[in-house]
């Protein structure tokens, strides 16, 4: 089960750096402009952005933690079951 845990975050976390890597392309080289029509932030737009992003992210995570402690043991051992039978 940890296995594939561990690869199912780094696969999410290689999709995550592919998002960011690709916006950045746009944003930030002449041919991304050129296509997209875009044209770099200025780092006061990043000022802006950056903490509500942040909060965003930080936000949603605590949902998570919130909705995981209130899962019961029956419907944990289901979804572990479930998965188990996915393999």
């Amino acid at each position: 089960m940890f296995r594939r845990v561990g690869r199912v975050l780094l696969g999410q976390s290689l999709v995550v750096l592919g998002e960011l890597v690709l916006i950045l392309l746009i944003d930030y080289t002449p041919i991304g402009n050129a296509i997209f029509g875009a044209a770099p932030l200025s780092w006061r737009a990043w000022v802006v952005v950056l903490p509500f992003g942040l909060a965003m992210l930080l936000l949603e995570e605590w949902r998570k933690r919130v909705v995981r402690a209130r899962e019961t043991p029956i419907a944990a051992a289901h979804a572990d079951r479930a998965t188990e039978n996915h393999r």
